[in-house]
């Protein structure tokens, strides 16, 4: 991965994207709800839990009282520490060695905590790659406030300090600092790299500290800068990035540059400053302001639930917060709580970065999954490796694990073509085609064939590999293979005699998903016509979901799996991710799934947003009240969320951002469009009211609609692209009527559902006959 702004050749594709998305620009929807969403709490004492949030996309600054006053750690999504030492790591794993040792019926031969899939007559210590802190991303520092008055005059007991967070503006501000209880107000300006900072009080930089980095630091006229180089390895140069801040009375500009942007660092960051005259400063602040206002002009909701009006908001600011379409994609967390990172603040491939996405299309920010294209993309090259290298496989394998700026392997002086592929859990075979699904679920969303042109080569590859996997399966029953051996995705392991290494549902739910992305890709683009026969033959021979059969039997998540606690419901994954299994499906596979989830024992630790949304897509009695108290008890003042409300590490880890989904989880609350059928208010209970304004929903449709008093008394939808408009009609009777001034009567069918055509730009109202 080597980019980090996005080619100029990738300009027409944004425009593309914006006028899918209707080029916002317009008013914000529903203003009051945005300001009633405001963050504001006071005590802001621990990094890791009670920090103000702030950000561009790029930069991200994290607020918290430090040393008598307050700080900003700062971090920016293209600073990594990207060595990777594999020299610690066993040989890559081979699949023909796997299904060996399954075939032994001996157990995987461990060392400690650890599996290691060798060949015959190789031994290894069990260490890894892994152990290192690094690679990961690092923090960029910290801008110190410190209090100029010493002392109080007033002789009180001191009062907490008050952070707030104005949404709309995107501008954090701190009160009652220090003994005088002094203020500060902070920006990332939404279109430079550089935060704004107004204060009296005395501001300073304090540069991160990380063993073998190289640090100069200076100060040259009004300018006061320091410079860090990263250390690299055989295969990675390292880099360097410069922070520099330049002062002129209360205001104050920090700003960051990188050996990735293809200039020197220090002089980037010293631009970037610019002057702090009046005039200067008032129009950053007037830019910021209308590129945040366009933001929040996408979509909006107004709700008769202030935790959920606060959620949806606060969730969609923290995205916005974290990407930006022209940004290299964050890891795990925004901004650097902890650093280095738990878990190298990596990118996982099993639910993470997949989960940091699905938000931007239902809440109508398409444009922000741009960072996900390129990361699919750059990766792709490895992919494609490791698929030869492990498997001996045409196609692509993405492994369960990535950092920014891989090399290519096959050029990479260190062992393993500088791949970690240790742990079990990267055995998963599902992963793979995880990767494909938000990109098929944004083509779902806007119907952009621009898009699709360009993220074709993932999705061709991905089902490229599945085919030639399905061909080395065993037979199973009815012209039906084996699909594996995988692993249950951050459960179970592999187990003796492969008994529960086959028919993860996870895997089929997946590949199915894949497959058929890469049918109506490569038909809609006229494209392989001989592998599309291939793939068509090879979902056909997917195996069913495993059952525990019995007079009320459950989906298994493996095979004749065993009971255990999970952290992922991979039986579930047929109602979401893969989106399989919807309100439209038979009754009794509806069923099935609602008794799945309701038996499982679920962990109560991750993955929590997904079972709220199982819950929504289920449309299960309970989903508004279940979510209401799984959110509102992990939920924390600045937005974020605890795993669990109960103690535990994990909770101490920052911000893991893949959690905004929750605007997703609401936002399906009002309206979904899983079939391609727009239905509204679905799960939100009929006594409260509600609205919404332009949520997108699948093929290419803006929605607006209204709920009081129990019944929906406003129903618009926009087609942005034109088609066949598929609608849970939430009427008995309806009628359309169309911007020409002409009325359509509609009748729904058995289930509810009426259809009709539209064209590009057409705005319909619907109302009760």
């Amino acid at each position: 991965m080597t980019q980090h702004y996005l080619p100029h050749r990738f300009l027409p594709l944004l425009f593309s994207i914006a006028l899918t998305a209707g080029l916002h620009a317009g008013e914000i929807p529903f203003p009051e709800a945005l300001d009633r969403a405001a963050i504001a709490y006071e005590g802001l004492q621990r990094i890791n839990h009670d920090a103000l949030i702030i950000g561009n996309g790029d930069l991200a600054g994290l607020i918290w009282e430090k040393d008598g006053g307050v700080a900003m750690k700062i971090s920016k999504n293209d600073v990594w520490d990207a060595r990777l030492d594999t020299r610690l790591d066993p040989p890559l794993p081979r699949f023909e060695r796997v299904k060996e040792l399954g075939r032994s019926g001996k157990r995987f031969p461990k060392k400690g905590k650890q599996v290691l899939i060798l060949e015959k007559g190789v031994t290894h210590p069990g260490t890894s790659s892994y152990s290192q802190p690094y690679p990961c991303p690092r923090a960029c520092g910290i801008v110190q406030l410190t209090p100029r008055t010493a002392k109080s005059d007033g002789g009180q007991d001191k009062k907490p300090v008050r952070g707030t967070v104005d949404l709309r503006r995107a501008v954090a501000r701190v009160e009652r600092v220090g003994p005088a209880g002094e203020s500060a107000e902070f920006r990332a300006l939404a279109n430079r790299n550089a935060f704004l900072i107004r204060t009296t009080m005395d501001v300073r930089l304090i540069p991160p500290t990380m063993k073998g980095a190289k640090t100069r630091s200076g100060k040259s006229d009004d300018v006061e800068w320091f410079e860090q180089t990263l250390p690299g390895d055989v295969d990675w140069p390292g880099m360097t990035f410069a922070v520099a801040m330049r002062r002129q009375g209360e205001y104050c500009v920090v700003a960051v540059g990188t050996s990735r942007e293809g200039v020197e660092p220090r002089a980037l960051a010293t631009v970037l400053l610019g002057n702090l005259s009046e005039k200067n400063v008032s129009r950053w602040i007037n830019q910021h302001e209308a590129t945040w206002a366009n933001f929040w002009s996408a979509s909006g909701v107004e709700l008769d639930d202030p935790l959920f009006g606060r959620m949806w908001y606060q969730q969609l600011y923290l995205l916005r917060c974290a990407i930006k379409p022209d940004a290299l994609s964050p890891g795990l967390y925004i901004g650097a709580a902890t650093d280095p990172p738990l878990w190298h603040g990596d990118y996982h491939l099993n639910a993470n970065i997949q989960g940091l996405y699905w938000t931007t299309l239902v809440t109508n920010h398409v444009d922000l999954m741009m960072p996900y294209h390129q990361f699919a993309l750059d990766l792709l090259p490895r992919a494609k490796w490791l698929a030869r290298k492990v498997f001996d496989m045409d196609g692509a394998f993405y492994p369960l694990t990535a950092f920014a700026y891989e090399p290519p392997p096959e050029k990479c002086k260190a062992p393993n073509g500088r791949q970690y592929f240790h742990h079990e859990w990267g055995f998963t075979i599902g992963i793979t085609s995880f990767v494909v699904q938000p990109l098929w679920l944004e083509y779902q969303y806007t119907r952009d064939q621009n898009v699709l042109k360009r993220v074709y080569p993932v999705i061709r590859e991905v089902a490229v590999f599945q085919s030639e996997f399905i061909d080395r399966c065993p037979e199973g029953k009815g012209g039906k293979v084996l699909l594996g051996p995988s692993v249950s995705p951050e459960h179970r392991g592999w187990t003796p005699g492969l008994k529960q290494n086959y028919n993860s549902t996870f895997d089929i739910a997946l590949f199915r998903l894949a497959f058929e992305a890469a049918i109506e890709s490569a038909t809609t683009l006229g494209r392989d016509a001989e592998l599309v026969e291939r793939w068509r033959r090879s979902m056909a021979r997917l195996p069913d979901h495993p059952t525990s059969g019995g007079p009320e039997p459950v989906v298994l998540d493996m095979k004749d799996a065993r009971p255990t606690t999970f952290n992922l419901a991979p039986q579930m994954t047929p109602v979401w991710p893969a989106g399989q299994v919807t309100w439209m499906s038979p009754p009794a596979e509806v069923k099935l799934f609602r008794r799945t989830l309701q038996r499982m024992n679920w962990g109560k630790i991750v993955a929590w947003a997904w079972y709220c949304q199982y819950r929504v897509r289920l449309h299960t009695p309970d989903a508004f009240e279940w979510t209401h108290e799984v959110a509102g008890s992990r939920y924390r003042p600045n937005g974020t969320f605890l795993c669990t409300p109960e103690p535990h590490p994990f909770n101490d880890m920052g911000y893991a951002i893949e959690i905004a989904q929750m605007a997703m989880v609401i936002s399906e609350m009002l309206m979904q469009s899983a079939g391609d059928v727009v239905y509204v208010f679905p799960v939100w209970p009929k006594d409260r009211d509600a609205a919404f304004r332009d949520l997108r929903a699948q093929g290419g449709f803006l929605v607006s609609a209204r709920q009081r008093q129990g019944k929906v008394i406003q129903l618009i939808i926009t087609s942005t692209l034109g088609g066949p408009l598929r609608l849970r009609s939430p009427w008995p009777t309806i009628i359309a009527k169309l911007p020409d001034g002409t009325s359509r009567q509609l009748t729904p069918d058995a289930r509810g559902i009426v259809e009709m055509p539209t064209t590009r730009g057409q705005k319909i109202t619907f109302h009760e006959q």
